[in-house]
């Protein structure tokens, strides 16, 4: 009994954490997406600006997402197609395939939305980049490239 406990915890353990919108999806659609499908004109009526308008479909009328369903999910035909007359982005380097196996999971595990507001913008609710702490002195004098003035001449 105490074996197949065991087994069980394995098992659990070894499952992958659920994939995360705000940290897996939405940086996928800020980089490959936004460019044509962000505002003030959306291409195809489809918007990718906040995690509402991932869900509704663009001029199309076909279900963008259907939660639990990627093959019935516009968005992941799109993405995941080989013909490149039809598969997005259209201007621009495809998904990889782990990317497109992400964008399938957080489907196939109902899309859903991990953050506290599903209208905040896509680039409000990505993780910000660790950037490195500034040495505490640098070897040479940092070059100025740029002056601003105000309109006092200050």
């Amino acid at each position: 009994m105490a074996s197949l406990a065991i087994l069980s915890f394995a098992r659990a353990a070894d499952a992958p954490a659920p994939v995360s919108f705000s940290k897996d999806i939405a940086p996928i659609l800020l980089k490959k997406c936004q460019a044509c499908h962000g505002p003030p004109e959306p291409k195809g009526g489809y918007q990718v600006i906040n995690y509402q308008a991932v869900l509704k479909p663009g001029e199309s009328e076909s279900a963008s997402i259907t939660p639990g369903k990627p093959v019935e999910s516009q968005l992941f035909e799109l993405v995941s197609s080989t013909d490149a007359d039809s598969r997005m982005p259209k201007e621009g380097d495809p998904l990889s395939a782990e990317q497109i196996a992400l964008v399938k999971r957080w489907i196939t595990e109902g899309a859903k939305y991990d953050g506290s507001d599903p209208n905040a913008s896509l680039s409000s609710i990505v993780p910000k980049m660790a950037q490195p702490d500034p040495p505490p002195a640098y070897r040479r004098p940092v070059p100025i490239i740029a002056v601003a003035f105000n309109s006092d001449g200050q």
